[in-house]
């Protein structure tokens, strides 16, 4: 049906994704509207966490309830199904016990990647859960090519952009709409070494600042706003379709 019927409102969080959306699925530009996403309503206010902390796994929030330093590993799915993992789990394992730190990874839900090396510092988290129920509880976020990474600019938080497998996947898989560094507001790594240095950094304090310069300019791109009214936007987006 996507491919036959034209939907009369879309939204989208800034003028160049508006445009992107526009293309995509082939509708007329006032048929996009700027709101933002809803979902990042949950980040941005105190009753969102609220509402966000009563569902949050409880490991995550002992964690973060402790003062551990919480990365959270969210890998996109990959179309071609290739194993892309390429971390050293006892190193990474030795280093969150170092820093007082913990690892949690999720899969996406359809992602079927083995993964065969938990311990109390490396946590993998069921794969049905609702991330935006636990990312205000990180410290930081390492992903690839997952648009989570746009939303979770919205925290001011570190991100690192873990790409072991980035040739493959522009091989393999869907279509990058962003090269990864030109939005980069963090380091992009490919190596079990220079992850590890990148979470040692973020967990001593040691990282530079959440992205500076680029982190405003990848802003700009991408969010027209950083409040929790996306909720609110929409509403009215879709009371003035419905001539409510």
């Amino acid at each position: 049906p996507w491919h036959l019927v034209r939907p009369q409102l879309i939204i989208a969080t800034s003028e160049e994704t508006a445009a992107i959306t526009q293309r995509a699925f082939d509708v007329p530009e006032s048929a996009v509207v700027v709101t933002g996403f809803p979902r990042n309503d949950l980040l941005l206010s105190a009753e969102g966490h609220r509402h966000a902390r009563s569902k949050c796994p409880p490991e995550v929030l002992t964690a973060a309830d402790a003062g551990m330093s919480v990365f959270l590993y969210l890998p996109t799915f990959r179309d071609s199904a290739k194993p892309y993992l390429n971390i050293d789990w006892d190193r990474l394992e030795s280093l969150m016990e170092e820093v007082n730190g913990v690892f949690l990874i999720k899969f996406h839900p359809m992602d079927v990647t083995s993964f065969d090396h938990p311990s109390p510092r490396v946590v993998q988290l069921p794969q049905d859960i609702d991330v935006y129920h636990v990312l205000p509880f990180t410290s930081a976020l390492i992903s690839d090519y997952s648009s989570v990474i746009f939303d979770y600019m919205l925290l001011d938080r570190p991100i690192i952009y873990y790409m072991p497998d980035l040739g493959e996947f522009r091989a393999s898989s869907r279509k990058l709409l962003f090269d990864p560094g030109d939005i980069a507001v963090g380091p992009c790594l490919s190596t079990p070494e220079d992850l590890l240095g990148a979470l040692a950094e973020i967990a001593t304090d040691r990282a530079q600042s959440h992205g500076g310069a680029r982190r405003d300019t990848a802003m700009a791109r991408l969010h027209a706003f950083d409040d929790d009214q996306s909720g609110a936007r929409v509403l009215k987006a879709i009371r003035s379709v419905v001539g409510a």
